[in-house]
């Protein structure tokens, strides 16, 4: 018994070792791509690109992205979406320019995160966000980045801004 106790606890350091600590930046979008399956509704294309530094030995892009949708005004989720890892695109900076001694490295994976859904037009609009937790150690302008997460959020307008505001 205490064998399995003592296993269990040095896999569990490994497991906190294991923590994703890789995220960059990151951005949330949405397109309206026109009507929905009924005159009261629109249809939305969702992006969400995750920045992931190359040089990290953190985690990679997680596999899966949890996305919600909640109605401005309102109390709750009103929908939360599971989106799949895109496509990943790698952008690396090969030259900085003569002007730049020691250069650093700048590597960045994008990740993409892509969904469409039907949304109900709302007086209120929507909002639609991603969190997670936790960035690349040593951002100059976050106090304590590796512990400190990102919420990425759009705001679909709603029909008080607008008669046409879901576009």
């Amino acid at each position: 018994m205490n064998k399995k106790l003592f296993l269990l606890l040095v896999l569990s350091g490994f497991l906190i070792q294991a923590e994703a600590r890789h995220i960059a930046g990151g951005e949330m979008s949405y397109t309206y791509l026109g009507p929905g399956s009924n005159a009261s509704s629109g249809k939305y294309r969702i992006t969400l690109r995750l920045y992931r530094d190359c040089q990290s030995s953190g985690a990679q892009l997680d596999a899966t992205a949890s996305i919600t949708v909640f109605q401005n005004g309102s109390a709750g989720i009103f929908q939360d979406l599971r989106v799949p890892l895109g496509d990943v695109n790698i952008v690396q900076l090969s030259s900085p320019g003569p002007c730049i001694d020691n250069a650093p490295i700048v590597c960045y994976e994008i990740g993409n995160y892509v969904t469409e859904t039907e949304l109900p037009f709302s007086p209120t609009g929507y909002t639609i966000a991603y969190q997670r937790c936790c960035r690349i150690e040593n951002i100059n302008n976050i106090q304590n980045s590796s512990n400190t997460g990102g919420t990425y959020a759009a705001t679909v307008p709603g029909l008080n801004t607008s008669p046409i505001a879901p576009k």
